[in-house]
């Protein structure tokens, strides 16, 4: 099916998937290429739906391909493709959209602790040394730091094994005893939880035996002749839990449910869920389940068979689509009070909490300057509970004995400021321990300020709850047709708050522009009015932010 579609004059568009947003609006002068299909695209944030700053849009219910040049949008999919002219602007485009291709299909379950005081993750701070005494050393660092106690994430590496739901008893002598001191502090506490489940393991064994391809009780992702389809990923070679499947949703579900009565776990990092990823599968090498003995995370095969020995080929002939599969994924996950998603494929109708994608210890594309344009871009695709990467970057290897001898504190300080008033904020590395006390002491001082504002950024989570808009929203959708569409280092909280973090490295002033009406900054009192671009102080630890009066 094909739509081709004729920019207007001074059009702007935004859309498709996460990768592209910071080369968003769209326009006229624009040349690129959006793969939406299956075999083209992330399920890191995307969907098959475009909107533009004069009330239209772009949707179809499956991926698609969309080329961008010379004012002309040429898209070319597998079903339908749509142009809906729903109104003049922004807003009323996606409105619209929301109303009539994607809304709230279940009611929204999220605790609003995820607001009202800063999330702490463990894997930066930690990395692969998830332990209960690194857990719990971190937490009481946070307490004599006075941090507020909110969530407090364990990250990857407390299962011995991936998938099995089994804490590492090496690393964790008592871990309910330890989830009972973590509450005590008065923290709630999320496990780091994925889809895959290693080969090594007798779990998976045990699953993999249990085809049930044609009934749809068995488990695990299948190619169309039964066997498990095997991936390579980020820890070696796994399998993939199909949520789809009555089986593995049960499956999973005792395990999670285990570890939220018998260990007092409250909720669950869901990461992963990329089925995107082909599965590998040699035929020679496992075209039975003797031969599919299991790998270890380095990727050796029991009884001695090293898959990279042979010719590996892509296989394309799972039962189950891979679009399916995530949205199976997503829709598993948020029955649980405290969830987090980060790879979401066209879910703008599931009121999810949604991490951006990792961001590297970086100024540049990549890193600080994405933090805006991609949170912007994921409330105008139907994902307005948003929390940023991780403060200071997700990337652990920036924070390895090596990484942190090249620190930027400047940097690790403005990406605490650019989070602060993001609908939540994420810290992982602890600013006590990687920066000097002062900068250190800046950072909470970010963290203090997100608490301040918690009252007015639960207020847009409400509204949201109601009529899906995004909590954080680009000046173009408050401040229609007013020239500020390609504004992408600013943004709003609702309707009324303005923020304006300092995002290029050594600058310690910045240019903001006020639309039209009476602006307080809120760091002085000052009041200025609107219609104007002025120039604010922002040394390293100020956030400029305003509010409408």
């Amino acid at each position: 099916m094909q739509l081709q579609v004729k920019m207007y004059p001074n059009e702007h568009w935004w859309g498709g998937d996460v990768p592209n947003a910071s080369i968003m609006p769209f326009d006229s002068e624009t040349k690129t290429t959006v793969l939406l299909t299956e075999n083209g695209r992330t399920t890191v944030q995307s969907a098959p739906f475009f909107l533009s700053d004069k009330g239209r849009y772009i949707w179809s219910e499956k991926g698609f391909v969309a080329k961008f040049e010379d004012g002309i949008i040429d898209c070319e999919g597998e079903q339908e493709i749509v142009l809906v002219e729903a109104g003049n602007t922004l807003r009323d485009a996606f409105v619209s959209a929301k109303k009539d291709k994607f809304p709230y299909a279940t009611k929204v379950n999220s605790n609003k602790i995820f607001y009202q005081y800063p999330q702490f993750n463990s894997w930066v701070e930690l990395i692969k040394e998830q332990t209960e005494e690194g857990i719990l050393r971190y937490a009481k660092g946070l307490v004599k730091n006075g941090y507020k106690r909110g969530i407090l994430m364990i990250d990857d590496g407390w299962q011995k094994e991936h998938g099995t739901g089994m804490f590492d008893s090496d690393k964790f002598k008592n871990p309910k005893a330890m989830i009972k001191k973590l509450h005590k502090m008065g923290f709630k506490i999320m496990l780091w939880v994925s889809p895959y489940i290693s080969l090594s393991s007798d779990r998976f064994l045990d699953l993999a035996r249990e085809r049930g391809v044609e009934t749809n009780t068995g488990h695990l992702v299948r190619l169309k002749d039964g066997r498990v389809a095997i991936y390579k990923w980020w820890n070696g070679y796994c399998a993939m839990f199909d949520f789809t499947k009555e089986g593995d949703r049960q499956h999973m579900k005792e395990q999670l449910d285990l570890l939220v009565n018998e260990y007092g776990v409250d909720g669950f990092k869901f990461d992963g869920g990329d089925y995107t990823w082909r599965p590998i599968n040699e035929v020679d090498t496992f075209s039975t389940y003797g031969q599919l003995g299991g790998a270890s995370e380095t990727g050796s095969f029991k009884g001695g068979t090293d898959p990279m020995r042979y010719g590996w080929r892509l296989v394309d002939t799972q039962v189950t689509s891979t679009d399916d599969l995530n949205r199976a994924w997503v829709e598993f996950g948020i029955q649980y009070e405290y969830h987090e998603f980060k790879n979401a494929w066209k879910v703008g109708h599931l009121p999810m909490v949604s991490r951006l994608h990792d961001k590297a210890h970086k100024w540049g594309t990549g890193g600080l300057y994405d933090l805006i344009p991609h949170g912007i871009f994921i409330g105008l695709i139907g994902s307005p509970f948003i929390c940023p990467d991780m403060v200071g970057g997700g990337s652990w290897i920036d924070f390895t004995e090596e990484g942190l001898k090249k620190l930027d504190q400047e940097l690790f300080v403005r990406m605490a400021e650019c989070s602060a008033l993001f609908p939540m904020v994420q810290y992982s590395a602890a600013p006590w321990r990687v920066l000097s006390k002062e900068n250190a002491k800046k950072c909470f001082n970010m963290a203090s300020l997100h608490e301040k504002y918690s009252n007015i950024i639960i207020k847009e989570v409400e509204n949201s709850e109601i009529t899906g808009e995004p909590i954080l929203r680009n000046m173009e959708y408050n401040f229609p047709n007013q020239g500020y569409a390609k504004i992408k280092d600013q943004f709003m909280i609702g309707d009324s708050l303005l923020v304006a973090p300092v995002t290029q490295k050594g600058l310690v002033t910045r240019s903001v522009v006020l639309p039209e009406g009476k602006w307080q900054d809120l760091n002085n009192n000052v009041v200025y009015d609107g219609g104007q671009t002025v120039v604010i102080d922002a040394p390293l630890g100020v956030l400029p932010h305003f509010m409408k009066i």
